[in-house]
């Protein structure tokens, strides 16, 4: 394996410095590397032994034969996860000895360590088993395959990019020879398709659970080029919608069929369901130091090669509380073959900002999209899981880092609400919280005097300074009682128990 070949700088792809080398140079750099391809399957720990727990069906590992294939499965099931490794060979003295962790497995691609995050080890198996194997091999790097695409094949090598955004790079593999880089392609070809094969059951199964929106082309009466290359038997019908969701097809569709639904999707009647999701990234507590004292944190919202969102850092704090203006709350607007087109899972990664450097990883936390779609908006808390590593932060304390979320399907008031409220924040202004009148329990007030009022002033003795009290006074008190008060009257007053309020918000 060669050096990284290119790196993610200010939007492009650029060529890393040790690639500007001679060739001959470059070819002493080459390292010996181990890849593979893992399908993990989670595995029902009430119905195994415990010698079974571990299940791992490895694809393809080292340097397979000219006529690898799939061989395991030709479906994978709805929580299974296919995982990009690559290792190098150590001594046994050196594993011993090595306690660095240096590994820079992935997060959805993004080449910061760690990977399997929600799915424990114990539920899924470590897919390496030192016990029986003679040359030990530490993992380098770790992927999921639905952040990965292949770009270049010439001959032995290929070109596989790798990550998101700002942490994508492009790296190169020579393989021993023409034949065993056509297998790893064809092998990588295979899963690709199973994973869309799977999206689109998935989206199938969950298709009578959002309402549906009209076609384009039904509604504006407009046939898209691209269907005009199809035949009838080249788009999905209902029929094989049903098949895909029985089960009964096996789960297959044909190569021109799914090359349509890439284009197409929303052009077609293939899957006629719009996905309209309302997310809310509420708070997290108890978050690990990242700085010195304390930590920025922000979240990342990612699901294979796609951000969804990236909410704003808040300085200094281990127990953030995002809102809309901090960026908590974004809309997911895709079709449903699109949103299960990668995985049954999206990712929350919890980082601490740096102005300078990288972003250290707090926790991360993986969210079935099953659930996703179920949200009625109530508040759902999740434990961030951890993983030592390269850019990475680990709690020390006795409390784990915890994530809480909303999600629910976004009514037409939501999207209006979320549609503006974008265009406005484009054009530089904030969209303030109103009220209906005739929806306020306290009457109305305007300000007869226009001029500037003093907010604080100092007590009688001068020993302390008071505030105005705002909006207003207690209306069920004497003005003077709750006018100006001082800090420490602030306070206990925010503490005695709440007599009157009103419904200001209603879900998310």
């Amino acid at each position: 394996m060669s050096p990284v070949r290119k790196y993610m700088v200010g939007g492009y792809l650029v060529p890393g410095f040790k690639n500007a080398l001679s060739e001959m140079s470059l070819g002493a750099l080459n390292k010996k590397r181990r890849i593979t391809l893992e399908l993990y399957k989670k595995i029902d720990l009430k119905r195994i032994d415990h010698q079974n727990k571990r299940i791992h069906k490895e694809l393809l590992q080292g340097f397979p034969s000219s006529d690898a294939g799939i061989g395991h499965s030709n479906v994978l099931d709805e929580d299974d996860v296919l995982i990009f490794r690559i290792m190098k060979p150590v001594s046994a003295g050196a594993q011993d000895r090595d306690n660095d962790d240096e590994s820079v497995g992935t997060i959805q691609g993004d080449l910061e360590a760690h990977y399997l995050t929600t799915f424990s080890v114990d539920n899924y198996g470590d897919g390496y088993d030192e016990a029986n194997t003679r040359v030990r091999w530490k993992e380098r790097y770790r992927t999921k395959l639905q952040t990965m695409d292949i770009t270049n094949v010439r001959g032995r090598n290929v070109d596989i990019q790798m990550g998101v955004g700002e942490d994508t790079v492009v790296r190169n593999f020579s393989f021993h020879s023409i034949q065993q880089a056509d297998a790893f392609v064809k092998v990588f070809n295979e899963l690709g398709k199973l994973q869309r094969e799977r999206g689109l059951r998935q989206a199938a199964a969950h298709g009578s659970d959002v309402p549906a929106v009209s076609s384009p082309i039904e509604a504006g009466g407009v046939r898209s080029r691209e269907l005009d290359l199809l035949s009838e038997e080249d788009v999905v019908t209902t029929t094989e919608l049903k098949e895909l969701k029985d089960g009964s097809n096996n789960g297959s569709i044909n190569d021109k069929q799914w090359a349509c639904c890439v284009p197409c999707r929303k052009k077609t009647k293939m899957f006629p369901n719009q996905l309209n999701l309302l997310v809310e990234i509420c708070s997290a507590w108890n978050l690990p130091i990242g700085d010195v004292f304390s930590s920025d944190p922000y979240v990342l919202v990612r699901d294979g090669k796609v951000e969804w969102h990236r909410t704003g850092f808040l300085p200094t704090t281990l127990n953030p509380v995002w809102t809309l203006s901090t960026g908590s709350l974004f809309l997911i607007q895709v079709s449903l073959a699109d949103f299960f087109e990668n995985s049954n899972y999206m990712e929350f990664i919890v980082k601490d900002y740096d102005s300078i450097g990288d972003h250290e990883i707090l926790g991360s936390v993986l969210v079935s999209k099953t659930d996703m779609l179920n949200g009625t908006g109530d508040r759902v808390e999740y434990e961030l899981n951890q993983y030592s590593g390269k850019n990475h932060i680990l709690s020390s304390g006795a409390k784990k880092p915890s994530l809480a979320l909303r999600f629910k399907l976004a009514s037409e008031d939501d999207i209006k609400f979320m549609m503006t409220y974008e265009a406005n924040k484009k054009k530089g202004q904030e969209v303030g919280a109103g009220l209906y009148a005739s929806d306020s329990y306290l009457p109305l007030r305007v300000s007869p005097n226009p001029t500037i009022q003093r907010n604080k002033r100092p007590t009688e003795d001068g020993k302390a300074v008071q505030y105005r009290v705002k909006p207003f006074p207690d209306p069920d008190r004497p003005i003077e009682e709750t006018k100006w008060l001082t800090h420490d009257e602030i306070e206990e007053e925010a503490f005695r128990p709440s007599t009157k309020w009103i419904e200001a918000v209603l879900g998310l």
